[in-house]
């Protein structure tokens, strides 16, 4: 405006649009504050250190524990999620907690490995990048029926999951 006064012509008059529009981009900002509350607090002790619903033994991703569970001939379930990604916690509360798949990743011959990429890790970034993948959320399932895995999509479904630990197993029905 400074350097072209006549764009001042073209900006829009004040009125009633103003007061909408502020109050649109105040209801965001709270919205961004309230999401970024729930990543800060769990840090300073003010919520549940483990959610009640999750009952898999989660072990730390490698690909020497996907090596080594496939060598003893068992499945493996693997999730890279990060606590600032809303998909992934999609995926963990409407999915991967309920009872079903729950139960279907305690089976005796399933491993449940997952890699947290909440703080930045190399070793998960490489883990991505050899799936030809750059972000979360990442599963993949790996068995006897998937030596080379198979990657599910990124919005999971419980029949998603639950298909693909049978097809991993050698079902396929």
């Amino acid at each position: 405006v400074a350097i072209r006064p006549g764009l001042a012509l073209r900006l829009p008059r004040p009125g009633r649009w103003m007061n909408v529009l502020r109050r649109i981009l105040g209801l965001m900002m709270l919205g961004s504050a309230i999401w970024l509350a729930t990543l800060l607090l769990p840090h300073f002790g003010f919520t549940a250190s483990k959610s009640a619903q999750d009952t898999v033994q989660w072990q730390p991703l490698s690909e020497q524990a996907i090596q080594s569970a496939l060598a003893q001939h068992k499945r493996v379930f693997v999730d890279v999620t990060a606590d600032w990604c809303i998909t992934c916690k999609v995926n963990k509360y409407n999915v991967l907690q309920k009872e079903d798949v729950q139960a279907a990743l305690q089976q005796p011959d399933v491993v449940a490995l997952r890699g947290d990429w909440t703080l930045p890790s190399d070793a998960i970034t490489d883990f991505l990048k050899t799936r030809g993948q750059v972000a979360v959320p990442f599963n993949q399932v790996y068995g006897p029926g998937l030596p080379e895995g198979e990657a599910l999509p990124t919005l999971l479904t419980r029949d998603a999951v639950l298909q693909t630990l049978k097809k991993a197993k050698g079902i396929t029905q």
